[in-house]
């Protein structure tokens, strides 16, 4: 075998042997290159992926079985970017009633939900959402007490003061405005 290519040289061994049936080598320096147009395959299966996208698992280092995990996995990408945090409120129609909870992530308080515990009178209760003791976030959870009902939700999307840390603590507090005393929980939503 001279200066062919390794397809020409291939069908030497293959014509000289009636068949590869050893296995085939690259040694150091040289290439094999599968030009634009011809399919690699292993085993029978195209290989379609580039090799700019077989670069990328270079650095992975997850196991087999860490990646079989994924294969399963049905959320979507926002999903896999945002935490929950459950904070109680004992009761939402006392004035000053509060709620805390340590993130353990960073990123942005962008919901807080609220489910009502029971029924509430007089007027809404309005919860108030602070990171770590800095300025109130700007816009606040109403709980509504017209035909209130134990399972009532109600939501905010904050979008000012919002910014967490890994260890920030996040607290909820009541006007304490409506009446009877009924408990609530929170669920507050940190996008990453």
């Amino acid at each position: 075998m001279g200066a062919n290519t390794l397809a020409q040289d291939l069908r030497e061994v293959d014509a000289y042997q009636g068949g590869i049936n050893s296995d085939l080598s690259i040694k150091t320096g040289y290439n094999l290159d599968v030009e634009s147009g011809a399919t690699f395959s292993i085993g029978g299966t195209a290989v379609t992926a580039t090799a700019a996208e077989l670069n990328l698992l270079d650095t992975v280092t997850s196991t087999a079985s860490e990646l079989n995990i994924m294969d399963g996995c049905t959320a979507t990408a926002t999903e896999l970017n945002e935490v929950q945090l459950r904070i109680e409120i004992a009761d939402v129609s006392t004035i000053g009633s509060v709620g805390y909870v340590v993130s353990p992530v960073a990123g942005t308080l962008t919901k807080v939900d609220t489910v009502l515990l029971g029924a509430i009178a007089t007027a809404p209760a309005v919860i108030t959402a602070n990171v770590n003791g800095g300025t109130d976030v700007t816009v606040t959870t109403s709980i509504l007490h017209t035909s209130s009902a134990a399972g009532d939700v109600d939501t905010s999307t904050p979008a000012d003061n919002n910014t967490v840390a890994v260890g920030n603590y996040i607290k909820l507090t009541s006007s304490g405005a409506s009446t009877n005393a009924v408990g609530a929980i929170a669920y507050i939503t940190i996008t990453l």
